[in-house]
């Protein structure tokens, strides 16, 4: 698990070899619930967040999340 901010994590998904980007599933620090997933958008080239539905989130949570999808896109650029 990867700290993502204060109310959220990140658990890596388990994925096969050959695939070429990685994927986390976002859960609430408090009650373990699932929000969403950080996965690579092809159109945007970039880690994006894709929110379940019926979720909802305040202004740190997503400068959170945006930050660490930013950071995983840097990370995934500096690997190609």
């Amino acid at each position: 698990m990867e700290t993502v901010g204060k109310w959220v994590y990140a658990r890596e998904c388990q994925q096969p070899p050959e695939r070429k980007t990685k994927r986390w599933t976002i859960v609430a620090t408090d009650g373990e619930v699932e929000l969403g997933e950080v996965k690579w958008f092809g159109k945007w080239r970039c880690y994006a967040y894709f929110p379940l539905n019926d979720t909802l989130y305040e202004k740190t949570c997503l400068r959170d999340l945006a930050n660490f999808c930013e950071a995983k896109s840097k990370v995934h650029r500096s690997t190609d």
